[in-house]
């Protein structure tokens, strides 16, 4: 889910430069597929809560074919949510030394 909403924020932080483009514009496809990414983790998410197998296995597949599908139609977002999604990763292990170090290594 952490991916998903990486690449929500950064899709929020690029939804300027799609809105000067016109209505069948290739932003606007990838801002719809973009939103299908973000429901379909959360119904993976509401799936797993529910221990819905077969809903997790469908909604797991269909991010997969969406990622894909993104990467193909929308390579310059794709590179952004990459970069971003490496940053977070940056970031969380840096969060996790520091609980580490600040709490002499309770948790």
């Amino acid at each position: 889910m952490r991916p998903v909403l990486v690449f929500a924020i950064a899709l929020a932080l690029l939804a300027p430069i799609g809105a000067s483009a016109g209505r069948n514009s290739r932003n606007n496809r990838c801002d719809w597929i973009a939103r299908q990414l973000v429901h379909a983790d959360a119904m993976k998410v509401r799936a797993a809560r529910i221990d819905d197998e077969l809903g997790v296995d469908k909604f797991a597949k269909r991010i997969r074919f969406l990622e894909d599908h993104f990467e193909e139609k929308c390579p310059q977002q794709a590179a952004a949510q990459k970069d971003a999604q490496e940053w977070n990763a940056l970031i969380k292990s840096a969060m996790s030394a520091a609980l580490t170090y600040f709490t002499f290594g309770a948790y």
